[in-house]
């Protein structure tokens, strides 16, 4: 075996002075630390012995909790002022609004935001009146929710077709309670949507207003259009037509109406002396 030259030379130091310098400092920081804690727990607790009760930390969960609720809170307020701004001088006050919206929210299963949507979309109504206001809100809710409607189309459509048939001055929760009411009845009777029927009615009720038609003589022959799937602007405009030229030959004692009378097996006497609705009906 050859000889190699095997010596090694291996240097050990043994200064630890910068570790040692190191950990003392850090000794030094705890207990600085540990210091500025105690003084901090000496204050509380001298806090807590003034004030005669006892002071609790919260969580970081309790803080997140609460800046929660106090952004639901400020969007509260600020869904609350699209009402406020409305409100004039000797109007019912904000309060009274708040108290109205709280307990239709605790009543039914809409949120508070929808139901402050629901009472600023009333009031463009011109109803001034909370009481009055949340009367028709309480309607709305019902309507959406015994039709499966959509309550802001159902509301939209509901004042609309109210506008229309020139319910508007009338047109109080009473009123609006019977018109919900005989819609829902035609909707379920004949099976056909709430949305559908308000929809085709805004499309006949300026001529059928004209035309002598109440409110509820246009739902339910509107339901009709739609259960028969004739809906659309071709059957609203036939319909509007048909209605005009009819309104238009009674008046004048045009020689026209007979044809009308005829197509139902009528007398001309016989057809002038129907019910307008019942003229429309057994024609169509």
């Amino acid at each position: 075996m050859d000889n190699y030259d095997a010596n090694a030379n291996v240097v050990l130091s043994a200064d630890v002075s910068g570790y040692t310098n190191s950990l003392q400092a850090a000794s030094k920081e705890t207990n600085s630390f540990i210091g500025l804690v105690d003084k901090v727990a000496s204050r509380l607790d001298g806090m807590s012995k003034r004030a005669g009760k006892r002071i609790t930390l919260f969580s970081a969960a309790d803080i997140a909790a609460m800046t929660g609720f106090a952004a639901v809170a400020a969007n509260y307020e600020k869904q609350l002022s699209t009402i406020n701004v409305t409100l004039g001088k000797g109007q019912d006050n904000i309060q009274k609004y708040s108290k109205g919206i709280n307990e239709l929210t605790r009543t039914t299963s809409k949120s508070r935001g929808e139901i402050v949507a629901l009472t600023a979309q009333i009031r463009q109504m011109g109803i001034s009146s909370q009481a009055e206001n949340q009367k028709l809100a309480s309607t709305f809710l019902n309507l959406s929710k015994a039709t499966n409607a959509s309550l802001p189309a159902v509301t939209g459509q509901m004042i609309e077709f109210s506008r229309q048939m020139g319910m508007m001055g009338s047109a109080g929760a009473g009123s609006m309670q019977k018109l919900s009411d005989s819609l829902v009845t035609v909707s379920q009777s004949t099976g056909t949507s709430a949305e559908g029927i308000l929809s085709f009615s805004q499309a006949i009720a300026p001529i059928s207003k004209v035309a002598g038609l109440t409110s509820k003589d246009v739902l339910g022959i509107s339901a009709a259009f739609n259960r028969a799937g004739a809906d659309g602007f071709a059957a609203g405009n036939t319909f509007n037509t048909m209605v005009a030229d009819i309104a238009r030959s009674t008046r004048n004692g045009s020689p026209e109406l007979l044809k009308y009378a005829n197509l139902i097996g009528k007398s001309l006497d016989e057809f002038r002396n129907l019910d307008p609705a019942e003229q429309l009906v057994q024609i169509f």
